[in-house]
């Protein structure tokens, strides 16, 4: 397993997404976030925050972390032929 896929959607456990990418970026893996951009106004269950917000937050979070690179899903696809 060299990819961890994760889905943002309105029932999705904000903390789990950030598990995830730690998970991730602490093994060397790839992290794939998927989402639908017509839903990104849609608020979490049980938050205030917009799913916008959490992509962005998150989106943020990983910027921080050195090494990390930010790529279309294809490349990775190309890069494992």
């Amino acid at each position: 397993e060299i990819i961890d896929h994760q889905s943002l959607q309105p029932g999705t456990c904000i903390e789990q997404l950030y598990r995830s990418f730690d998970y991730a970026y602490k093994n060397s893996k790839h992290f794939v976030l998927s989402t639908h951009s017509y839903s990104l106004s849609s608020k979490m269950i049980g938050s205030e925050q917009t799913m916008k917000d959490v992509l962005i937050d998150l989106l943020n979070y990983a910027r921080s972390k050195p090494g990390v690179q930010f790529v279309p899903l294809n490349s990775l696809f190309k890069a494992c032929r």
